[in-house]
Formats: structure tokens, sequence, C-alpha cells
């Protein structure tokens, strides 16, 4: 009987027993560990190449999705992260901007929507996503080996992104140890797995370059960088050969001094040279060496494009590259679109803009900036009862238009933005930004003069209708033109005050009367509403400078200067300034250009 007893109460441990690991087994999940079949409960171990990520707060598994926290995540890849609210977070790394909805099973990569394997989740306060998000986003062969709980990515020739620099082919290799990248020619292959190096070096040829940085002390200048650089290169002064030319005007994408020396190495000559950067307190040194094989003007070609590419991954946005952005503003404005919107979205001259502010703290006007290259044009967006509702153009003909939406300032002044041309747009690089991308566009048409701009507001609903009934008798654009410029010098008085620009072409328009540069701009208005390509042009007199109008039709500009006509004593046809030819007007003058209007 006592032994009978004894294998009850054995039994009865053993549910006990049973009934606690199932218990527990969902916090064991959610903890960090996971039980795989038979085996004991093992941590979720994240690899990068060969490289193993390490976390504070471990990994999940469920349903069979490995998920990791992100603010951990982004530390490990050297990825930006910001949170902006309760419910979305980003992260970003070289043009590669990623969104995240707390509790949705779509993610956006550059603005384009990307399915997930499971929903983003929050634990303790922190964000949880599929690891597979971003080995997708970063082009990451992935796998995943439940029976030893290892996720591994694999960066390969997967992590490169393929350039063109005169005439020559390049690979832009991340250094994740520094958080950089570079573009190194097409063959150049990594040297060493312990030192950040890449290059070629055969039986005769030696070219390479080592990718190093150091946390500078407090209040460091680019200037004390290299002069810690330099002292490093003199402490080996024995196998110098000649003496260090020192460049303190390097001037690539981003500011840097550069050094260059040789080195004896044996029976041959190295000749150096060291690229130095300051970024956010961290110096950068490009170390370059190449042999007397490589011809000299073939090698510093090739540095010069290295240095030039050299980027700090959590900083930089490449305008030049595809890229989204949705700044801090997007989400305290709470801004929602009402249709899709990505990086390198195809568009047909022009682009829809249309969504709402949730919180639009008097912000009453966004402004659209459209480039291209050297070209720029800029619009204004009403934002009405915390809505908007307009089209971006991309006038610049075929190919891809980079497009910056800002706020304008509490006057509703247009501004120029503070933006130092040694360095790249950064992350809330400026306090009005709302979001950037990029845009392109299918059309060859050249649409360049007939989009509406700030001072030229031909979409206004108000110039449109005047402009349509004053000229809608008339069947050719000339006579289009020809009646809108007498209905102007008929109805709109001159203020010869040469006051500085003031009215827009609506003030204008409603109060009859302007400078010749603001009728000029009313003039352009009209005809650009009614199709009639129309450009703003200035150039230098004798006595003064002067603005007018010049219109295409039947294939050639034409110059009308209606700012001129009403110095006209007689104000009988003929009309003086209206369609005249234009080289025999610029002959008058000097210096002419076209506005950015």
């Amino acid at each position: 009987m006592p032994a009978i007893q004894h294998i009850q109460a054995m039994k009865k441990l053993l549910c006990a027993l049973l009934i606690s690991v199932i218990a527990l087994a969902p916090l064991a999940e959610a903890a960090g560990s996971f039980s795989f079949g038979n085996s004991a409960i093992r941590e979720i171990s994240i690899y990068l190449n060969e490289r193993k990520l390490e976390f504070k707060t471990m990994p999940v598994v469920r349903g069979g999705i490995v998920y990791v926290p992100v603010i951990e995540l982004a530390s490990e890849l050297r990825l930006y992260y910001q949170r902006h609210d309760e419910q979305d977070a980003v992260l970003y790394k070289n043009n590669l901007f990623i969104k995240i909805v707390k509790d949705s099973e779509t993610a956006y990569i550059n603005g384009a929507p990307i399915s997930l394997q499971g929903a983003v989740f929050e634990e303790d306060n922190r964000l949880y996503l599929p690891v597979s998000l971003i080995a997708a986003a970063l082009d990451f062969q992935d796998s995943w080996d439940p029976s030893t709980g290892t996720y591994t990515m694999l960066s390969g020739e997967a992590g490169y992104k393929f350039t063109f620099f005169k005439d020559s082919f390049y690979k832009k290799i991340f250094v994740d140890a520094h958080g950089v990248n570079i573009s190194v020619p097409l063959h150049w292959e990594r040297l060493t797995t312990e030192r950040q190096s890449f290059g070629f070096i055969d039986s005769y040829e030696q070219f390479s370059v080592e990718i190093m940085a150091e946390r500078q002390g407090p209040g460091a200048s680019l200037e004390d960088w290299q002069e810690k650089v330099l002292e490093d290169v003199e402490e080996n002064r024995s196998s110098l050969a000649g003496t260090i030319g020192i460049d303190t005007m390097t001037t690539t994408r981003i500011d840097s001094h550069s050094l260059e020396y040789n080195v004896r190495q044996g029976p041959e000559i190295l000749h150096n040279v060291n690229y130095v950067f300051l970024q956010e307190n961290i110096g950068y040194n490009l170390h370059f060496a190449y042999n007397d094989y490589i011809d000299p003007v073939y090698a510093k070609s090739i540095i010069r494009n290295v240095a030039e590419s050299f980027q700090v991954d959590m900083l930089t946005i490449r305008e030049s590259e595809e890229h989204y952005v949705e700044y801090k503003n997007f989400f305290e404005y709470g801004i929602r679109l009402d249709h899709e919107l990505f990086s390198n979205q195809l568009a047909f001259n022009s682009q829809r803009f249309e969504g709402t502010l949730l919180n639009p703290d008097g912000v009453e006007q966004f402004l659209i900036t459209v480039s291209r290259g050297t070209d720029k044009l800029e619009f204004v967006v009403p934002v009405q009862g915390g809505k908007f509702s307009t089209r971006i153009y991309l006038p610049f003909g075929l190919g891809k238009h980079n497009v910056l939406i800002e706020t304008l300032d509490k006057n509703g002044l247009i501004f120029d933005a503070k933006r130092d041309l040694n360095f790249e747009p950064r992350i809330n690089y400026h306090r009005n930004n709302v979001m950037q991308f990029s845009l392109i566009n299918t059309s060859s048409d050249k649409i360049r003069y007939l989009v509406p701009t700030v001072r030229i507001p031909a979409d206004d609903e108000q110039i449109s209708s005047v402009s349509n009934l004053l000229s809608y008798k008339e069947v050719t654009q000339y006579g289009k033109a020809r009646a809108l410029y007498l209905w102007i010098i008929e109805t709109i008085e001159l203020d010869d005050s040469n006051e500085p620009y003031k009215r827009s072409a609506l003030e204008v328009f409603d109060n009859e009367i302007g400078t010749e540069e603001e009728i000029g701009l009313l003039y352009a208005s009209f005809l650009r509403a009614i199709g009639i390509p129309a450009r703003m042009a200035t150039g230098e007199s004798s006595t003064h400078r002067h603005l007018w109008v010049e219109v295409f039709i039947n294939g050639e500009w034409r110059v009308m200067d209606i700012g001129h006509e009403y110095a006209v004593t007689s104000s009988s046809l003929p009309l003086t300034y209206f369609w005249l030819d234009r080289a025999t007007y610029y002959a008058d003058y000097k210096n002419i250009t076209s506005l950015n209007e």
C-alpha cells in the first residue's frame, strides 16, 4: 500500500510539473527563449555575415516569426531611429527610409507599402518588428534555423549598390564597423577581415584604401583631427621618403583635408594619401596606398572618386539617389496622405498631393520646391481647415525630379533655407522640413514655363477664369496673348515708384495697380493659365536694370515688354512693345537672364 501511494504521489508531481511547463512556455517565449522540440531552451542569435548582433533585450519568436527590439537593432546596424508618437517610428540609412506602425502588418520602405510576416508589437515600452523586414529592405539574404535558434543575414554582393563614375563602374560598400560607406572600383575586394581595408593586390600592382574612425574630444575641429593624423604619420619618419604634402583646402561633398606622402617599403616606394573628415565629433581617415606600377594620374582619379563618395550612413541623404523621408514635422502635424506616394514614383508631368493635417498647429501653407540639377521651382500650397490639395508639377522634362515639402514661416514669407553647400541634407536639417522624395517624370513634354509658381499663380481659379474669359473669342495663341496684353494696359494702372516687389499677381488684378515687375508677373500668369509658355527675363541697359515678359508661340520666343508699353505717349494701336524680335531687343541690354519663375 505505501508503494502504491508513492506511485500516485509521483504521478501527481509529474502532472503538476507538466502543467507548470505548459503555463510558463508562453512566458519563456516572450522573454526571448524558444522551445526547439526535445532540445533545451536556447537564446535566439542574430548574425549579420559573421558578426553576432548584441541585444540587451533578447529577440523573441511568435508564431514562428523572429522579432527583434527596434531600438537595439538600430544601434547594432547603425540605423538612424526615431519614434515620433505612440504609433509611428522610422529607421533611416543610405537613403533607405523605413516606417513602421504599431499593431500593423504593413510597413513602408521609401513610402511604398510592404506586408510583414506579423504585426509590429510593443512590450515594456519597446517596439518589436519582424527581423525579415530589415533583411528585405537591405537586400540581405536571410535564413532562420529554429533547431539552433539562429537567424542569419548575409550582405555579400547584395550589399553593394553600383554606380558609374567617369567611364568606370564602382560598387558601394557599407562599412558597418564605422557606420560609413564608400564606392570603390568594381574589381576591388576586401583585403583583410581584421581591418576595414579594400583594394587590389597581385604580383605587381598594389592599390588599397583603409577606413579608420576615432572619436574626438569635445570641441575638436577638422584641423585638430588632421594634425593628429599628421603626427601619427610623422612617428614613422624613418620610413618616409621625402616631405609630407598637406592640403587644408580639399573640397569633397563633405569638408575634408588631405595628406600626401611616400613611404619606403623594402625596395619599393608606396605612395600614400590620407583624406580626413570630421562628422558628429568622429574623425574619419581614408588611407590610400599604391605602388609605382599604378599610373599616378589614374591613381589620383580613383582616390578622388572614392573620397567623393564617402558618406556617413546615419546622417546624410543623397539627393542624387533614390530617397524618401518623412521628417519630424510630418508626424507632429499628423499628416495623412489620401493616396500612395513613394520614392521614384512614376508621374506624367505632375503628381497628385492631397491629404489632411490632424494637428495643423497654425500651418496655413506648404512650400514645395521641385529641383533637378541646378534648376529649381517653388510652389505654394494653401492648407485650409487642415486639408491640402494640389498637384506637384515636374517641369524639367523626362527623368528624376527631387521634391522638398516645407512649411512657410508664421508670416507666410518665402525664404531660402540655410543649407551648407558642403554638406548634404540631413535628417531634420531644417526646422521647417515636412517630407522629401523623388519622382520620375515619364513625359518629355517641356512644361517648364507652363506651371504655376509662387509669383506666377497660373492655377488660381480667378486668374484662370479671367484669362479664359478675356481670350476665348481669339482663335490663335498670338491673338489670345494680344487680347490679354491690351486688357492689362487699358485696365491696370502703372505704379512708377520703382519700389521692390510687394504685390502678388492677384493683388495687382484686384487693386488694378502694379509696378512694371508686378504687371509682368500678372501677364505671365494669364498666359500660362491658357496654355501659352511664358517666362520673366531681366537685363541691364546703360541706365538701369529692366524686366520683361517672353512668350513661346509658333516655335519661337518673343519679347512682350508690357512695362515699357506704359511709357508710350499714345495708347492707340499699333502696339510698340508687343511681339518683338529677341535678337534685336537684346542688343540694347547686357547680362540678360531668365528668372527662375
